[in-house]
């Protein structure tokens, strides 16, 4: 094997080199514009549950938590009116 048949054999890959990588590239071209949509969903969506998991939780906790002490201290109001004895005319 001498220099040509070294040289002819990596211009050889060079070419199918080449062909590889534009098959590639028009692969990429066709399904980039849904890789992209998809990636935007998905950014959305992570946007979305920090949000929720950021401002909604907790209020949603405090709000549970506050309204279940009013209920108690009115249910407590209401036993203790109801233990009184009204008082005579």
């Amino acid at each position: 094997m001498d220099i040509k048949d070294v040289y002819d054999l990596v211009k050889e890959v060079k070419t199918e080199n080449k062909e590889q990588h534009n098959s590639i590239k028009t692969k990429q071209d066709y399904t980039n514009g849904n890789v992209r949509t998809l990636q935007q969903w998905k950014s959305f969506m992570i946007g979305g549950m920090t949000v929720i998991s950021m401002f909604l939780i907790p209020i949603i906790i405090y709000l549970v938590v506050n309204i279940n002490n009013d209920i108690i201290s009115i249910q407590e109001t209401v036993h203790a009116q109801s233990n009184c004895y009204p008082l005579d005319k």
